[in-house]
């Protein structure tokens, strides 16, 4: 409409707005990826199908990943220890998202998003987290140590 504005140098459109609405309806758009006049119901409903694509299923053992400033140095990693598992999964426009719940099965408040989950395969038996300490020094007095890490 706007560039029949500028070439006509006039606001008057009802004159040629079902000409504006016939070139509007028969343009490809970028979203739909076709024409709004060759859209119908049947491929609406496929393509709403086709849009939900799940990355995980229920079941699935994921972790969360933390939330990091985008410039923060650091030697963590970027998931939880946790591992938790996927109890729902909703259809949430644009991208779907996840219920879970924890070891105890207690679900977690919220949802997650895929970006925010990370599929795990849990080995057989159970890991948990050791500190271990690497350097003991012994000199006279206190005993010392030079540095701690936790292992998993």
């Amino acid at each position: 409409m706007w560039r029949y504005f500028t070439y006509v140098g006039k606001y008057r459109y009802l004159d040629v707005l079902q000409s504006l609405l016939k070139s509007y309806n028969n343009s490809v758009h970028r979203t739909l990826g076709r024409t709004p006049n060759e859209v119908t119901s049947i491929t609406v409903k496929r393509n709403e199908k086709k849009q939900f694509i799940y990355k995980f299923a229920i079941d699935d053992q994921v972790r969360i990943s933390k939330a990091k400033f985008v410039f923060r140095k650091g030697y963590t990693g970027l998931w939880s220890y946790e591992i938790y598992t996927v109890s729902e999964r909703l259809q949430h426009y644009p991208e779907p998202v996840y219920r879970l719940i924890d070891y105890n099965k207690q679900p977690l408040l919220g949802t997650f998003y895929e970006s925010e989950l990370q599929k795990v395969v849990k080995p057989d038996e159970e890991f948990h987290s050791v500190e271990a300490m690497y350097v003991i020094v012994v000199r006279p007095g206190p005993r010392h140590s030079l540095g701690s890490e936790t292992v998993l």
